[in-house]
C-alpha cells in the first residue's frame, strides 16, 4: 500500500474504529512483516480523532510549529470544531468541496459558524486546497491570530 494511502487508512481508523495504542500494539506485533517499515513511518503522523486528511496535515504542522493548545474535532455548543483552542476560545475549520457541495451544508456551516462567533470564538476557515498548497501561510496566519489573541 503507497505511503499516502496508508496514512489515510489510519486516519479513518483512528477516527472511527480503533485507538492509537492499539494500532501501535499491532504493529510491535508485527514487527519484520512485510509492510512493518511503512507502519513505522505512518504510525508517528497519525492524528487520533482527525476527521479527514487536511486535518491531520494541519494539526502535525501546528505541533512541528509549535503552536499548541488545539484539540481535534472537539464539541463546542452543539457543533464539533476540527481544531479548536479552548484557552483562547479560537476554532480552525478545515473543508473540502465534498463538504458544502449541497446547499443545506453550505446552510448549515454558516448558521455554525455565526452561533460560534456569537458565542465569543474566532474561526478561521481553510480548505483543503489551502492545506495542501498554501500550508507555510496558513500557519503563517494562525500564529498572527493567537498573537493578536493573546494581546487582547
Amino acid at each position: 500500500m503507497p505511503e499516502q494511502a496508508g496514512t489515510r487508512l489510519v486516519d479513518a481508523a483512528l477516527g472511527r474504529l480503533v485507538r492509537k495504542k492499539l494500532l501501535h500494539d499491532r504493529y510491535l506485533t508485527n514487527l519484520g512483516r512485510r509492510g512493518s517499515p511503512t507502519a513505522a513511518r505512518v504510525l508517528p503522523m497519525a492524528v487520533p480523532g482527525a476527521a479527514s486528511y487536511p486535518e491531520r496535515v494541519l494539526a502535525r504542522a501546528l505541533h512541528a510549529a509549535r503552536i499548541t493548545g488545539f484539540r481535534v474535532n472537539q464539541p463546542v455548543h452543539g457543533y464539533a470544531a476540527d481544531l479548536l483552542d479552548t484557552k483562547r476560545r479560537l476554532i480552525i475549520e478545515v473543508d473540502g468541496w465534498a463538504t458544502h457541495r449541497t446547499k443545506t451544508a453550505f446552510q448549515h456551516d454558516r448558521t455554525r459558524q455565526n452561533a460560534l462567533v456569537t458565542a465569543g470564538y474566532t474561526v478561521l476557515r481553510y480548505t483543503a486546497h489551502d492545506i495542501e498548497h498554501r500550508l507555510d501561510t496558513v500557519i503563517t496566519q494562525i500564529r498572527q491570530t493567537i498573537t493578536d489573541l493573546d494581546h487582547r
